[in-house]
């Protein structure tokens, strides 16, 4: 239907991209990405939620400096 809810996102973060399965980072970026507060994130919302899904897991790793997070060069 075009929309993705939070548990289909993260269904699909934690099975194809485990380095970036941390709830938190990926609860604010989904909150911040949807603009129109309709719980789903439709295709015009989904670029800027990849976009604020990097930039929240990059915040969390450096501010909790873990070592589950990817190294980057």
């Amino acid at each position: 239907n075009g929309q993705l809810s939070l548990a289909e996102i993260d269904r699909y973060i934690v099975e194809t991209f485990p380095d970036y399965n941390h709830k938190p980072a990926l609860l604010r970026a989904y909150r911040a990405a949807d603009k129109d507060d309709s719980s789903r994130i439709e295709r015009k919302e989904f670029s800027m939620l990849l976009r604020l899904l990097v930039y929240f897991n990059h915040l969390w790793c450096v501010l909790l400096a873990s070592s589950s997070c990817p190294r980057t060069a």
